[in-house]
This record gives structure tokens, C-alpha cells and sequence, in this order.
């Protein structure tokens, strides 16, 4: 499965039927991150994504430097 921070528990979360995955929002590390965050926290609330269903989908919206970051937690 590759790297990760995450629990079991977080990565056996199951997402809603019709969760549409937010691959069109990528973050490299080279923009403000808190305006990633806000963003992705607004559109997660949209979704009415849960706390384990916004930890699944966060990694997809990292790009280079930010997701091989995110992989060495």
C-alpha cells in the first residue's frame, strides 16, 4: 500500500457512495498552504465527508515535495 501516517483504522475507512475524490486540487509545496487547507476543508465539507474519509482523500490533493513529505510522517 505504500507509505503512510495513517491507522488501520483511518485506512479501512470506507468513502460514501458518489464521494467524487478531489484529484482536480493539488498542492507542491510551492502556494500558501492554508489556502490549500481552506480549500480542501471546504470542499470535504460539501462532501459531508467524515474525519476518516477527509484523512483518505487529503494525500491525493499532494504533489511532489508535499506528498513525499506527507509519506515520511
Amino acid at each position: 500500500m505504500g507509505a503512510t501516517p495513517f491507522t488501520e483504522r483511518i485506512l479501512r475507512a470506507k468513502l460514501p457512495k458518489g464521494f467524487d475524490k478531489p484529484t482536480d486540487m493539488k498542492y507542491d509545496g510551492t502556494k500558501d498552504p492554508q489556502e490549500h487547507i481552506t480549500a480542501f476543508e471546504a470542499r470535504m465539507n460539501l462532501e459531508g465527508a467524515a474525519d476518516a474519509v477527509r484523512c483518505r482523500a487529503f494525500p491525493v490533493t499532494l504533489a511532489g515535495p508535499a506528498i513525499k513529505w506527507f509519506n515520511a510522517l
